[in-house]
């Protein structure tokens, strides 16, 4: 199975230290590394992110050309594998086109990785997307044209709702009915939740327990509490290079002793990233 991904010279960093080495030999890595650093801060939604979001799109486009009718992993390069396999994947996606991981907040979806079928569905998506990031040039990216197509941008009182659910328990997922969406943990009820796709597209959200990001902002790394299932780890919900490294140390070092030994997890400087280029 293939795995794709893209970065900017900005992010070559993480693709280096925890990135490429954490796949497993049972995948085969296609990495596009984009030699313009559109968006100088490397930063969401600063300048020449919208377009740097662009030119990835433009890379899942031609990776689904590529695999027509194959299942394929796409994925930013903030992020770290653990114990993971195709035919996990294959089963985690069923029969849907695309899966995603739950973003938390008003994007409910996070588009930074996924799993999919080449097919017609997937590639109506992406190119819709484009389309979108090309004639709105003060979008702030592909994630929220992504979470509008679907239709799945909470309002406050479903932000209320999902936030009431998680403090209560940790083992919840979401899953899709015929024509709606619907929020529910493992322990409680359905609620009805989204409006339908815009698109014909069967898609669903990962388990949150197997592929795990913080879905929420924090102050301290000691705050992030992933559960010891997860087999992928992306690195949101933090602003910088330097930040996503330390959240990656962190999580690798919490999955290797089973604790989160924030001490011990490594404090990256300027100095520290131009070493591992």
């Amino acid at each position: 199975m293939f795995i794709y991904c893209f970065y900017t010279p900005s992010h070559e960093v993480l693709f280096k230290r925890f990135f490429a080495p954490s796949i497993p030999k049972a995948f085969e890595l296609i990495a596009k590394s984009f030699k313009h650093q559109l968006c100088p801060t490397a930063a969401f939604a600063q300048i020449g992110w919208r377009e740097t979001q662009l030119q990835k799109i433009l890379f899942w486009i031609e990776a689904i050309k590529k695999n027509w009718q194959e299942i394929i992993v796409c994925s930013d390069v903030d992020a770290q594998f653990f114990e993971i396999s195709p035919s996990l994947l294959v089963s985690t996606l069923g029969d849907k086109d695309i899966a995603f991981q739950w973003n938390g907040g008003y994007e409910a979806l996070c588009s930074g990785f996924f799993i999919c079928k080449a097919n017609q569905s997937t590639l109506d998506l992406f190119e819709r997307i484009k389309n979108r990031l090309i004639k709105d040039t003060m979008c702030r990216g592909e994630q929220l044209v992504l979470n509008q197509i679907l239709g799945t941008l909470l309002d406050n009182k479903k932000l209320k709702l999902e936030n009431r659910l998680r403090s209560i328990h940790s083992d919840w997922t979401i899953l899709p009915t015929t024509s709606h969406y619907l929020l529910s943990s493992i322990k409680k009820g359905y609620f009805k939740f989204y409006k339908k796709s815009q698109l014909p597209i069967r898609w669903a959200v990962l388990p949150h327990r197997l592929f795990w990001l913080p879905a929420h902002s924090y102050n301290s790394l000691d705050e992030l509490t992933p559960p010891p299932s997860i087999i992928f780890h992306h690195a949101n919900w933090t602003v910088g290079t330097i930040n996503k490294l330390k959240q990656l140390a962190f999580v690798k070092e919490r999955m290797r002793t089973g604790t989160t030994l924030i001490q011990k997890s490594k404090e990256y400087s300027q100095k520290d990233i131009r070493s591992l280029k």
